[in-house]
């Protein structure tokens, strides 16, 4: 009977380790599925509606051969940036090669700036562009788009692979699209400070060299680039000088007009200023009565709110600045603001990396949950007449920028999902359990 027990102790400790061990292994390889699979959301190149980011593809019926870029390519193209930087360091970290990695982050980042250099464009048709700050959320040619540019966005599928008709998250046939070529807003730009930091710091502030998708040979310094990027925005965004109207931290179009959607950033400029501090080292409050001001409405982002919008870029600006710490730490102020969405595990881990510290309010089990439940072949809502959706979450184009009741799905937003959440959530864990970050 005590051998019997002991082959049983035995073999429950070999069974646990093994389920143990081979989770890791297996968001590794969901990881690297992931990753492979991003190249049916965007086409890769320097022209307009190349390198920007879908959310969704094939949407619900009878649009089901759709790629949907929305009004959001700047988020995506944001969480895509973060995605590049942070896998990065990992590779170069574990010695991996990067070519790859930095080939597709320099033309996104060459895609931003395409986008920022937009003042000679429709609806403005000033004399010059400037790469100034603000920014168009796109510049997709036409509706025509996917379907010139087939082979790209459908290799290796056929049109028989539809809507709902291979494994669930696995890409299908898409021939049309929608998009919003519309201007920057606060949620836009404060994903792309989120995007440019997490570069500026996986980075060290040298020229690295690789290979273009012609060939060529590159040299660019990414660290320099995407730090300037938050130094022009922040500048843009405050307003700084009064340089394009009469108030600062008000966001005016290059017409001189008040941006309609977002134009007033009072509410969130200590957010902005020490991100812009944090990244650049500059003070954008001098005044003391203004610093004050600013902070005292700064701490009133993270009280309750029915804009979980809103609650998503206060938590990107406080992980990033480090700012939400007048009465409470950072760490605790986001958990406490976040955690009714589940959110907490993604900022807290954002505001570790980008700090250097250890949170007590990490929700570990939360994070493994979230992690270990991902699909295995990518992010997807089908609905229920499709068959079952994912378990854990993943039922949203991104789980941290939904309700709790969105992230199990929503039926105007059926489709496969870029998985952009899932990648920069493991990216950012795997940088801050061990010595990586330091």
């Amino acid at each position: 009977m005590k051998v019997q027990n002991k082959i049983f102790i035995v073999f429950f400790i070999l069974i646990s380790f093994a389920s143990f061990s081979q989770t890791p292994e297996k968001n590794l390889e969901k990881y690297q599925l992931y990753r492979e699979r991003l190249k049916y959301f965007y086409k890769l190149g320097t022209n307009p509606g190349e390198c920007q980011y879908a959310s969704i593809s094939g949407m619900f019926p009878p649009y089901a051969k759709r790629l949907n870029f929305g009004g959001d390519q700047t988020i995506e193209m944001a969480w895509f940036i973060g995605v590049m930087a942070t896998e990065f360091k990992l590779q170069a970290h574990n010695k991996q090669d990067i070519n790859k990695t930095l080939r597709d982050l320099y033309y996104a980042l060459l895609a931003y700036k395409r986008l920022d250099e937009c003042e000679d464009k429709e609806p403005w048709n000033l004399p010059v562009s400037r790469f100034d700050g603000f920014f168009m959320r796109g510049d997709m040619p036409s509706k025509t788009f996917i379907k010139e540019n087939a082979k790209a966005f459908n290799k290796d599928i056929t049109p028989v692979d539809t809507f709902g008709s291979a494994s669930a998250g696995t890409p299908f046939w898409v021939e049309n699209t929608r998009f919003h070529n519309s201007e920057m807003s606060q949620d836009q730009a404060i994903h792309i400070l989120m995007g440019m930091s997490l570069v500026v710091k996986c980075f060290p502030d040298k020229k690295f060299k690789f290979t273009g998708i012609d060939g060529e040979k590159i040299l660019f310094n990414f660290h320099n680039f995407s730090k300037e990027v938050v130094r022009l925005m922040i500048s843009y965004i405050k307003n700084e000088n009064k340089t394009y109207g009469p108030k600062e931290w008000i966001i005016y179009e290059p017409s001189g007009k008040k941006l309609d959607l977002g134009g007033d950033a009072t509410f969130f400029s200590y957010g902005f200023s020490k991100v812009g501090q944090k990244i650049t080292g500059k003070n954008y409050i001098k005044d003391i009565n203004k610093k004050i001001s600013a902070r005292l409405l700064w701490e009133m982002a993270k009280l309750p709110t029915p804009n979980e919008w809103n609650t998503s870029m206060a938590c990107i600006l406080a992980a990033i600045g480090d700012s939400w710490g007048c009465i409470q730490g950072t760490d605790k102020a986001i958990y406490s603001t976040s955690k009714k969405y589940y959110w907490d595990t993604y900022y807290i881990l954002l505001w570790q990396f980008m700090n250097n510290k250890r949170s007590s309010y990490l929700n570990k089990k939360l994070l493994n949950n979230q992690l270990d439940s991902a699909p295995e072949n990518g992010t997807y809502f089908y609905g229920e007449e499709f068959g079952s959706k994912p378990e854990g979450g993943w039922a949203s184009n991104n789980r941290f920028r939904n309700t709790k009741k969105e992230q199990l799905g929503r039926d105007h937003f059926k489709g496969n999902y870029n998985g952009l959440d899932f990648m920069l959530l493991y990216n950012l864990y795997q940088l801050t359990k061990d010595s990586v970050n330091n």
